[in-house]
């Protein structure tokens, strides 16, 4: 998880964004999201539905943790990563197996019909928890117009 670590940490500087990298948490698969969130402090509302969460390809989620880490949330819809932060991302999430499931609280791959599911109390949040076997990882980000 070397290579994932050090990309979030590199992304992660902003004073916006939270992340964490570790083992994957010992609970059953429904609670699985709630779990790794807790580790960054979210969610931030009383009730968590876990139902609200939209499971994602790994190539989204490399596309859509490429966004997130380096596009405003407020300002940056539309406008699209460097296909160079998309390698790395991708490169990066090779830590995880095969098996690995990624989600994300949003529809944040088509530009005219976006929706999130909040998970703060900024304006707007979204981020990418993946997980496989063993281990865990979540990115997020808030932002405010």
């Amino acid at each position: 998880m070397e290579n994932l670590t050090q990309l979030l940490k590199r992304y992660g500087k902003n004073r916006w964004s939270s992340h964490w990298v570790g083992e994957r948490p010992d609970v059953r698969d429904g609670e699985m999201l709630a779990a790794i969130l807790k580790n960054i402090g979210f969610p931030q509302q009383t009730e968590f539905d876990a139902s609200q969460m939209v499971s994602l390809e790994r190539s989204d989620a490399a596309y859509l943790l490429a966004y997130i880490s380096t596009q405003s949330l407020a300002y940056g819809l539309g406008r699209k990563p460097s296909q160079g932060v998309v390698k790395s991302v991708s490169e990066a999430l090779r830590d995880l197996d095969d098996s690995a499931l990624f989600f994300t609280n949003g529809n944040w791959m088509e530009p005219n019909s976006i929706s999130w599911y909040s998970l703060s109390q900024s304006t707007f949040d979204a981020g990418v928890i993946g997980f496989d076997a063993k281990h865990a990882f979540v990115f997020w980000v808030q932002d405010e117009d």
